[in-house]
Order: C-alpha cells, then sequence, then structure tokens
C-alpha cells in the first residue's frame, strides 16, 4: 500500500535543490498537497468572492434633463444619514458609493429649475413618503437626518427596496417622461 510520503517529491521531504528544482530523473518536481487542504482553500476562496460581491445602488436618468439624486439610509444606532448629490445626465447611469452597504434606503431625485415658457419654470421632483435632511444649493452630509440639521429643510423621500441578504442591490430609473420611478433589483 502507498503511504503519503510515496508522493512526495523530494523537495517534500527536505532535500536541497537549485535555482531550477528538478528530481532524479531531471523532471520538474511538485509538491504533494492533502486533498483535506486543497477543498479548505477552495472554500476560502468562495467564500472571499462570495463576501466581495457588489451590492450597488445604482440611479439612470432617460429624462430629458439632468437629475440629482439624494438618499438617506439608516445608521447602526438607529439614527439616519442623508447624503446628496448624486448628478445623473440625461442617458446616463450612475452609482451613487460603492462603499454603501445597507438593508433599505431612501431616495429623493430632482432637477434645477426647467424653463417652461412665458419665464418660467419648474422644478422636476421625484420622492414621496418619508421626511430627512437636504441642503438644496450644495453637497451635504446629514447625520440625525430625520430631523431638520443645520441649515437643511425636510424634504420627501421615496423608499427603495429591501434586501434580500446582508445588502440591498438595485437600479433607481427615472423615465422619459417623468413619471415616477422604475426600480429593478437583480
Amino acid at each position: 500500500m502507498l503511504s503519503p510520503d510515496s508522493f512526495l517529491t523530494p523537495v517534500a521531504r527536505g532535500a536541497k535543490f537549485d535555482a531550477f528544482p528538478r528530481d532524479a530523473e531531471g523532471g520538474a518536481m511538485h509538491a504533494w498537497i492533502p486533498p483535506r487542504r486543497v477543498c479548505a482553500v477552495a472554500m476560502l476562496a468562495f467564500l472571499a468572492a462570495a463576501s466581495s460581491a457588489r451590492a450597488d445602488i445604482v440611479f439612470c436618468n432617460n429624462f430629458p434633463h439632468t437629475v440629482f439624486v439624494a438618499i438617506a439610509y439608516p445608521q447602526t444606532n438607529g439614527t439616519w444619514l442623508s447624503r446628496g448629490w448624486l448628478e445623473v445626465a440625461t442617458g446616463q447611469c450612475g452609482v451613487f458609493d460603492t462603499a454603501i452597504r445597507v438593508k433599505t434606503f431612501y431616495f429623493r431625485a430632482m432637477t434645477d429649475p426647467v424653463p417652461t415658457g412665458g419665464g418660467k419654470s419648474t422644478t422636476y421632483i421625484w420622492g414621496k413618503g418619508a421626511n430627512f435632511a437636504v441642503w438644496e444649493k450644495d453637497n451635504f452630509q446629514y447625520y440625525d437626518a430625520e430631523k431638520r440639521v443645520l441649515n437643511s429643510t425636510l424634504e420627501e423621500f421615496s423608499k427603495g427596496p429591501d434586501a434580500e441578504g446582508d445588502s440591498v442591490s438595485c437600479t433607481v430609473t427615472i423615465p422619459a417622461d417623468g413619471s415616477g420611478t422604475v426600480i429593478t433589483t437583480p
């Protein structure tokens, strides 16, 4: 019967070798690796790949004007954080932040004022259901965003989907006619 040592090359048995290791017959040497160790390494590689799966929150704009997006998401202490603005040009998509890993979120999208004729303009807004702090004049990040903070105003946000796993991954699309939003999940 063969023992595990019978599969070991001279290198694995502790023999000295030069820069280009060869066995006694001049062939390349290979070390024997126990099958359990191979399985363990393969399992670790699989788990590492699975844990690094993407969980992006993507916003796409098919509306004929540039859209600016803000999101709000829960913190571990039970409060909410609101952040804005992601600029998404017509026909483009943008990931809000590749580092965000949350189970749910709310979003608000809006345009700059759009001329409607006769010296008038309209700002198109998508968001309804929950109020969070925003600063419409510039980028912002507010902690305790469920209440008015600093110079913010409370504005309506729409709820995104809930995660089926560790973190939500979805695409929120604003259609060309501006009639609401379409949310798709992988």
